[in-house]
């Protein structure tokens, strides 16, 4: 399956590589306190190349499993400036996933986010034939608010507690997108 999904003037947007563990490190640790708010805490490995070779290793062989499609958002420099993760994947009974995502501080508002889950979005559902993608964010997160409704997202729920995030456990707003041309494969 071609690792590339999206390239543009603008970004490019692939399944990453062990090769790419510079990039995603670099990405990490210039954005480390921007992120933190919105993060579990992090772990001192986690800014290792190392931690992200193996990382994008298990990545790959998820990808190719069908049980996960992690991607990098990537400017025309190869400087990676984003990632939008599409992971626990459930492809029978319900079709589904989880939608996460983060976009370096630098280019916030600049429609880079938009461009990257435009392009990657009908892939997924097309490419693994899934019925609904998930994705969550914390109230106060107006930014992903937004990006998910320009998506296409509608609110469906509340989560008290979902998610311990920087070490306090955090209220998220459940959304989700169907795939309106979704057909069994039994058809």
């Amino acid at each position: 399956m071609d690792a590339v999904i999206l390239k543009s003037d603008r970004i490019t947007l692939k399944v990453p590589t062990a090769s790419d563990a510079a990039a995603l490190t670099d990405f990490y640790r210039r954005n480390r306190d921007y992120l933190q708010p919105t993060y579990p805490t992090f772990s001192p490995g986690f800014f290792l190349e190392d931690n992200w070779r193996t990382r994008l290793n298990s990545a790959q062989a998820e990808f190719q499993a069908m049980m996960s499609m992690r991607t990098v958002i990537f400017d025309p420099t190869g400087q990676a400036i984003g990632v939008a993760n599409f992971h626990s994947f459930e492809l029978k009974p319900r079709f589904d996933c989880l939608l996460g995502y983060a976009l370096d501080e630098q280019v916030q508002g600049k429609g880079i986010l938009t461009e990257a889950l435009s392009a990657a979005i009908p892939f997924v559902f097309k490419t693994f034939n899934l019925h609904r993608i998930c994705a969550c964010y914390m109230p106060r997160n107006e930014r992903s608010a937004h990006v998910l409704r320009n998506q296409g997202f509608k609110v469906e729920g509340y989560f008290r507690d979902y998610l311990r995030i920087n070490g306090t456990w955090e209220d998220h707003v459940v959304t989700s997108k169907l795939n309106e041309e979704w057909r069994p494969e039994d058809v």
